[in-house]
């Protein structure tokens, strides 16, 4: 294994304190704010391996860190209880930053002994910042709130929540968020959020399969307002909010600006946002933007199932009865029972009789999808038919490209004849002179 600095590392004042007290040694470390691809971040806990092998959060102060959109502030210095003098120390990090998920991550400090020196009080900054610096208000469940995670904002009044407790907001993009959007249209474009609310996390064991799962659940008991973002959705979509927190689908109530969709709610839980690919009780075809999205989306369907759902919701063409249909076979009921020609049943492009299309169509109350259906049909025969000219382009560039290099040679094999002549009768003088 390669020996290097994380990711991290950058968030880690590489200059510690030291300070030993009853024969204990309490290591402060200082962290700083991280900005990585436009995304900002600090660590909100630090939590370092004990003798038996579990793990146990540090101490934390000087709560000076913001962070954008989050309106309470993160801890600046951390103070590490260690156990020996090995240069690698185990831990896991917690960012609480989207890109990195909300699991806490192992790592390892490494300690440079040889570089430790002696300092006096006054120059341990750390430990100063740690004691003197702004300490975490307390929690008092009488005071409302407002939280951010991951984009998603809840809002929440006094007495709703009776303990401590840390937001968590996700769209969820794994099996979960499958299994609720088949639930929909394939052309439906499903975002799935998940909302939570845990307790603090001060103890594990690394053995976990899921570390955050072993987090108390908190249970709000009143309602409280959530916003979800719209992301790549519009105000102007036709966006429905469905309620998953029990299990089941249930349609709820919502209200709409640029940025957010908001609702009201009293449970933790995952709500799916669904802009429908086509109205209820209306077949009509998706705009072209919206097809493209809904082909390239999670929504938990084929490509083949999507264009099978698609092929359902536009309008089949209403048959037209045609006077002439000489050399044109006709299936009997073929377009208007909804059938589709299989290409055995079509008939072969020689037998099409073209002066058929001279022939009047009658037309009873033509529709949109009518002149739609005869504006595809145009382009298709268009489309067809542009190699069969281009082929006819090129054969009557070659036949005149051949008729001049002919010509060429003609010119030259009659000037030739015409040279010829004129030297035997120049001869034919010389003779009779003589």
């Amino acid at each position: 294994m390669e020996e290097k600095p994380s990711m991290g590392n950058r968030a880690f004042i590489q200059t510690g304190n030291l300070v030993v007290k009853d024969k204990k040694a309490s290591l402060y470390v200082g962290t700083d704010l991280m900005e990585y691809m436009n995304i900002k971040a600090s660590l909100i806990n630090l939590y370092v391996e004990q003798k038996d092998g579990t793990y146990q959060a540090t101490k934390k102060g000087c709560y000076e860190i913001e962070v954008p959109n989050e309106a309470e502030k993160r801890p600046r210095v951390f103070v590490v209880e260690l156990l020996n003098q090995d240069q690698m120390v185990n831990v896991y990090v917690d960012p609480k930053v989207e890109p990195m998920g909300d699991e806490p991550i192992r790592a390892r400090i490494k300690i440079d002994w040889d570089q430790a020196k002696k300092i006096t009080p006054d120059q341990a900054t750390l430990v100063a910042k740690y004691e003197k610096g702004p300490k975490k208000p307390d929690f008092k469940k009488e005071n409302s709130g407002s939280k951010e995670n991951k984009g998603l904002y809840v809002d929440y009044p006094g007495n709703c929540f009776l303990e401590e407790f840390s937001f968590y907001g996700n769209r969820l993009t794994g099996p979960e968020a499958q299994g609720i959007s088949k639930d929909f249209s394939p052309l439906d474009q499903v975002n799935v959020f998940n909302i939570d609310f845990l307790g603090n996390l001060d103890h594990f064991t690394g053995k976990e399969k899921s570390i955050q799962a072993t987090r108390k659940k908190v249970s709000p008991q009143k309602s409280f307002t959530v916003k979800l973002p719209l992301l790549k959705f519009k105000k102007t979509d036709s966006l429905n909010l469905y309620d998953y927190t029990q299990g089941a689908k249930k349609k709820i109530d919502f209200q709409t600006d640029e940025k957010f969709v908001s609702f009201q709610t009293n449970k933790p839980g995952n709500y799916a946002l669904v802009n429908s690919g086509r109205k209820e009780g209306v077949a009509n075809m998706p705009a072209e933007n919206s097809l493209r999205q809904a082909s390239v989306g999670p929504q938990g369907s084929t490509a083949a199932e999507r264009g099978k759902a698609f092929l359902q919701s536009v309008k089949k063409p209403q048959a037209t009865p045609v006077k002439s249909t000489q050399g044109l076979p006709v299936q009997s009921g073929a377009a208007g029972s909804g059938q589709v020609l299989a290409p055995a049943d079509l008939p072969p492009l020689g037998q099409v009789d073209m002066a058929s299309n001279s022939s009047q169509i009658e037309e009873n109350n033509p529709t949109k999808e009518d002149e739609q259906s005869k504006s595809v049909e145009k382009v298709k025969k268009m489309k067809e038919s542009g190699p069969i000219i281009g082929l006819i382009l090129l054969l009557f560039a070659g036949i005149l490209t051949a008729a001049i290099v002919i010509s060429r040679k003609l010119l030259k094999e009659i000037a030739f004849i015409q040279e010829e002549e004129t030297f035997i009768k120049e001869m034919e003088r010389k003779n009779e002179k003589k």
